[in-house]
């Protein structure tokens, strides 16, 4: 069982790259934001190598990616 490379204690970010997946090697990271109203919980598979100096850009990048595909998908479907 593989372990956590690293963490961010403080923006509830973790992650683990080299995952086997599929005959492949996937990179994951896990977000946890706190929020005043609900807790939520983000994970993200990607092919980039995540580390301290750019797990928060790639957290930043999926959600705003996650945001316009549901935000979009939503808009289009209640047309």
């Amino acid at each position: 069982m593989k372990k956590l490379e690293g963490t961010l204690g403080t923006d509830g970010i973790c992650w683990m790259n080299e995952i086997a997946y599929n005959e492949r090697k996937v990179n994951g990271l896990e977000a946890i934001p706190e929020t005043k109203r609900e807790e939520s919980q983000f994970i993200f598979i990607t092919n980039i190598k995540v580390n301290k100096k750019n797990v928060q850009v790639l957290v930043g990048v999926n959600r705003s990616r996650w945001k316009v595909e549901n935000e979009g998908f939503n808009r289009q479907k209640n047309i």
